[in-house]
């Protein structure tokens, strides 16, 4: 009312003006009588894998709005006082959106995003408060509350939702999952139509015309974001490539081949080998892989043969160029698998494929199309799959048949070497990129020790929060110490073991510098990193690590220091923050005796090996610790940590 009325007012004064003056009438309009909101809003958030995190606000009030009035604050882990103040600033016109994002989000979050500020670091409990003169608008989330809901989501503010709140109401946020990023950078609100805001429209006497037909070699050519209609023959049972609610799958046509990925499936139907479909959507891309966003899928015929398949060579796999000439297509490879992973990692085994050359890739066995118990290690074999990508480029099998043991079967490779490449980027103490991919993987794990944790710890239990914030800061203090032996740029030699990946796809490795500093036992040497042993271990590297391990720890240097030590080391962190216990049986190195995996801080860090289990560790020559730990104690600690 007291708007109205102040309004009232000036309309008068202007009128009077108008006729003193004896100037031209002049049309006034007020803010906000164009725009269906009074305020602004915070219409998205996303929360994704790694730091792939961001919040945006929209405008549709009808009117500019000018920022520096506004504050966006973060409330963090249950706080009931803000840990981060971001002051907006600049202008943000009617229809437009503010999109704030994390200094370490992906290429595609950045694209669209305005800036970045240290308030979008949430991690799903956190509240996420729009304020204006220092009086919240608009909350997302409850301040104070912890609980985790909102975490691993991309959230989209309704349509209708018109008006900000200080009560969060799930309701109004429509729920696309995990590393969606598509409706990013604009949002829609029920009445906002310049044309005729807040009014039912006639139908568009001329409506956009349907999205052009393309082939699939023309559609893997157009930006992201581009509306297709395209028809292939599935080359992949969606249900085997499939994790959850997720749908993926793969066409090819004689052009090309592309993946076809939604993150819910929702009213998309199962497809298999075979079908010819017509797909509507939208193309992206992710790490690297162009694909589709399918609208929808229409089945128009089943039991079409197959694209032939093309013989190709690792060799042409590890070749950037080439590769991306076959990806999202149907190709088989010669290769020797020398090892299986003990366990999946994100619905999928990681397995290394190696030629006699030592080029390799990765071979992505999704646990829907592969039974991996099927699969034997030290055995070369003819593999048919299609070609896919996860920043580096790999090969999908599709169901057990495409595994074929090979009917030559030389002397297997070995991956013992040394590789020349260069640093790329530094992920944290004992990881980082390379420039150049060996045995099919740009990221490198440091063999043989073991740095704190820098990610975001999950289990935020009140009575963790000094373990927590002391493993972050140890972590971060071992990412910058790495910095001072290699940069971004430098040249580095990878040495290389017998195993040469991990279940991740990681390389593992020692980090040679240029002038011959080995960076995994100087971390530990310094203070900065703890040996870290599993079996089968390095004979030769052994003892200089645990010599060096023993020398920090005498002088308290880094996590051994008085006045600040690391609370938990990096394994034991990680056991009790993923709340899974510990699971692997640890063995003394002088007494050859090993302990149960509760028992492990019995055995001093300069003596440890650890096993997967006591098969394991007896198969090395070592036996149950002392009486009394006898062969029942064993299989209760196998039973508990199975």
């Amino acid at each position: 009312m007291a708007n109205q009325i102040r309004m009232k007012w000036i309309y008068v004064l202007l009128i009077v003006v108008l006729i003193f003056s004896n100037v031209a009438p002049v049309t006034v309009v007020a803010a906000g009588e164009t725009g269906a909101a009074d305020e602004l809003i915070i219409s998205e958030y996303v929360e994704g894998s790694s730091q792939n995190k961001a919040i945006e606000i929209y405008n549709g009030t009808g009117a500019d709005v000018n920022l520096a009035s506004y504050q966006l604050k973060l409330y963090s882990n249950g706080k009931t006082e803000p840990s981060n103040t971001e002051n907006l600033e600049g202008t943000l016109s009617h229809g437009d959106v503010l999109v704030l994002a994390h200094g370490q989000a992906n290429d595609t979050i950045k694209q669209v995003a305005d800036s970045t500020s240290a308030v979008v670091n949430f991690n799903g409990n956190d509240a996420i408060a729009l304020e204006k003169n220092g009086e919240i608008i608009d909350l997302f989330g409850a301040i104070g509350d912890e609980s985790d809901f909102a975490k691993d989501k991309t959230l989209v503010r309704n349509t209708n939702v018109t008006t900000p709140t200080l009560t969060y109401d799930a309701s109004q946020w429509t729920d696309y999952g995990k590393d969606i990023f598509t409706y990013l950078g604009s949002h829609t609100m029920d009445g906002n139509d310049e044309n005729n805001p807040g009014e039912p429209t006639d139908p568009d006497p001329n409506p956009e015309p349907e999205p052009d037909t393309h082939t699939i070699g023309e559609a893997r050519q157009l930006a992201d974001g581009s509306e297709v209609v395209m028809e292939g023959i599935v080359t992949a049972n969606s249900e085997a490539l499939s994790n959850g609610n997720q749908f993926s799958t793969y066409i090819q046509d004689e052009t090309a081949g592309i993946n076809l990925f939604k993150y819910e499936q929702g009213d998309l139907p199962e497809v298999q080998k075979g079908d010819r479909v017509k797909v509507t959507g939208t193309m992206d891309s992710y790490n690297g892989l162009k694909e589709i966003v399918p609208a929808s899928i229409e089945i128009l015929e089943r039991g079409q043969a197959l694209p032939e398949v093309q013989q190709i060579t690792l060799e042409d796999l590890q070749n950037k160029e080439v590769a991306e000439s076959y990806e999202g297509e149907l190709v088989r490879v010669n290769g020797y698998i020398n090892s299986i992973p003990s366990s999946p990692a994100g619905g999928g085994y990681n397995v290394t494929f190696i030629d006699q050359d030592y080029n390799s890739a990765l071979l992505r066995m999704m646990e829907n199309a592969v039974d991996i118990s099927q699969v034997e290690e030290k055995q070369w074999y003819d593999i048919t799959g299609i070609v896919s990508q996860y920043n580096d480029h790999q090969l999908l099998p599709t169901e057990q048949a495409d595994l074929q043991v090979a009917e030559e079967q030389p002397d297997p490779p070995s991956a013992a070497g040394e590789y020349e490449t260069a640093v790329e980027k530094i992920t944290d103490g004992d990881t980082i990129r390379i420039v150049d991919p060996v045995f099919g993987s740009n990221r490198v794990r440091f063999v043989n020790m073991d740095t704190p944790e820098t990610y975001a710890a999950k289990n935020k239990a009140p009575e963790r929060q000094a373990i927590n914030e002391n493993q972050k800061y140890h972590g971060d203090e071992a990412t910058a110490h790495i910095g001072t032996y290699i940069q971004p740029g430098d040249k580095i030699t990878v040495k290389v073991g017998e195993q040469p990946t991990d279940n991740y796809g990681r390389l593992l490795a020692e980090v040679i510098t240029a002038d011959g500093k080995n960076v995994n036992l100087e971390m530990v040497r310094d203070g900065y990193a703890v040996s870290y042993f599993i079996a089968p271990i390095d004979e030769e590297a052994y003892p200089k690590y645990q010599q060096a391990v023993k020398e920090a720890k005498d002088q308290g240097l880094g996590i051994w220091g008085a006045d600040n030590p690391l609370m938990e080391l990096p394994f034991a962190f990680r056991a009790n923050d993923d709340q899974k216990g510990f699971l692997r049986f640890v063995g003394n190195s002088d007494t050859k005796e090993y302990v149960i995996p509760d028992d492990w801080a019995d055995v001093p860090v300069e003596k440890r090996v650890f096993f997967s289990s006591p098969e394991e560790a007896e198969s090395y020559g070592y036996q149950p610790a002392g009486e009394g730990n006898p062969v029942e104690e064993l299989a209760c600690a196998i039973f508990k940590h199975e």
